[in-house]
């Protein structure tokens, strides 16, 4: 049986992951480079509010691409969650973003840093 730790390493491709409180109300990001850490370190009964960052970018639904991609790619945010009146609606990856674009014919640099 695989462990959650295990998983993240799974070809899902999810590298970061949004965390919740039990009110439901967002509570920060979870990249899996910190799990991967922790669990190599052995430090798997530390809370999750240690490698947890509170700081989650989010924009409104109506925002452009080009923006969700500028968080993505070039501030290098992992995951960006989506927003209609305040409330979370969906949240975007890298991944999904280049999937989508790649789908919808959208050209957009393949690099990390766009000049």
């Amino acid at each position: 049986m695989q462990t959650p730790i295990g998983m993240m390493g799974d070809k899902s491709g999810e590298r970061s992951y949004l965390v919740f409180d039990l009110s439901d109300q967002l509570a920060g990001k979870l990249d899996a480079e910190a799990i991967e850490k922790a669990a190599k370190n052995r430090q798997l009964s530390v809370e999750i509010s240690q490698f947890m960052e509170e700081q989650v970018p989010a924009v409104d639904i109506k925002e452009s691409l080009r923006y969700l991609y500028y968080l993505l790619v070039q501030v290098d945010t992992g995951i960006v969650a989506v927003l209609e009146n305040q409330e979370i609606v969906g949240v975007v990856d890298e991944e999904d973003l280049r999937a989508f674009m790649e789908k919808s014919g959208i050209k957009l640099p393949r690099s990390k840093k766009v000049a």
